[in-house]
């Protein structure tokens, strides 16, 4: 189909033509154009919103897609396994605690050596005399 010159002109008349005639039965109904176009201007708005949005969470998703699409040398996704190296943080981190604890224990063992031979002192520096 070969559109020439004449036919767009043609038919942008008629595409005038029948906006005028739809635009004078709205008015004629007692339809307030301009509210309506103010409306017609918050519902864009509101999609070019919603359309930023829907555009953040696919790329979240398709970021969360390439992550869980790596696999290692055997074939298996690399984003779910236990990893050596991460049983070893655990272990060594399991340690730590527990030496920690050990030596919190001792310090509130000696703490308490330490407050029980102490003489009580009252808040104003007197000592106390049971």
């Amino acid at each position: 189909m070969n559109l020439d010159l004449q036919t767009v002109g043609v038919a942008a008349v008629v595409v005038l033509l029948l906006l005028d005639k739809v635009l004078g039965m709205l008015k004629a109904r007692g339809v307030d154009l301009p509210a309506m176009s103010k409306k017609l201007d918050k519902v864009a708005d509101s999609v070019r919103i919603t359309e930023a949005v829907v555009k953040e969470a696919h790329s979240r998703v398709k970021h969360l897609d390439e992550l869980h699409s790596v696999y290692d040398g055997m074939g298996t996704p690399v984003w779910y396994i236990d990893r050596p190296s991460l049983q070893t943080a655990i272990a060594r981190l399991g340690e730590s605690i527990d030496s920690q604890n050990g030596l919190l224990t001792e310090q509130v063992l000696l703490l308490k050596q330490i407050l029980s031979r102490a003489p009580v002192r009252s808040a104003g520096g007197d000592e106390d005399t049971d």
